[in-house]
């Protein structure tokens, strides 16, 4: 059982089989080891409550984790499971609460794009839904310039992260109410 600072939960993720990445009625995420229990990150970022969660593998014991919330706002987040997760980066232009969010599907078998990126492994693409009806679809191809043997940068103590302004691909008017959730097709042809 997670006891603690947790709410009502919102969404969560396995990262893998032993890891866990809950979002509660809060402004923050949290990483838990599932054997023991224990927090072991806790991801400030965002400035209301998070609502949506997706985590994508890139690499052994290395995860993107994507968030979204009512402050409008998409984090991505690098975590390797021992420290806390770095926000990596930022995607603004929701006018209401994000509360669906999606990976496109990774393209090749990510082996050997990941030998000279860290995040050679992931997806191109993150997709968000929010309350308005609209859908947007963001660049995510800037990861895979990251070179390997640099991770992302993490804030020293006291110092303000500074996230990558993601960049918008598509924005569509997809329905007359709430998007609950985005999916893309397997070969990512189509979006859901």
């Amino acid at each position: 059982q997670l006891v603690g600072n947790n709410e009502q939960i919102t969404d969560l993720c396995f990262l893998g089989p032993k890891h866990l990445v809950i979002a509660t009625n809060s402004q923050y995420i949290r990483i838990y080891d599932t054997e023991t229990f224990s927090c072991l990150s806790s991801c400030p970022g965002h400035t209301d409550i998070v609502l949506a969660l997706q985590a994508q593998q890139v690499g052994e014991g290395r995860f993107l984790i994507a968030s979204g919330g009512k402050d409008n706002t998409l984090l991505l987040w690098d975590s390797d499971l021992t420290s806390d997760a770095a926000l990596c980066g930022k995607a603004e232009g929701h006018f209401t609460a994000i509360e669906s969010l999606a990976f496109a599907n990774r393209k090749g078998s990510g082996a050997a794009a990941s030998a000279s990126s860290p995040f050679g492994g992931c997806a191109e693409y993150i997709c968000s839904g929010d309350g308005d009806g609209f859908i947007k679809l963001w660049d995510m191809s800037w990861l895979s310039k990251q070179q390997r043997g640099q991770p992302v940068r993490r804030a020293a103590a006291g110092e303000a992260e500074t996230p990558h302004a993601m960049s918008t691909v598509s924005t569509t008017a997809a329905h007359q109410k709430d998007v609950n959730t985005v999916a893309f097709s397997p070969d990512n042809s189509l979006l859901c």
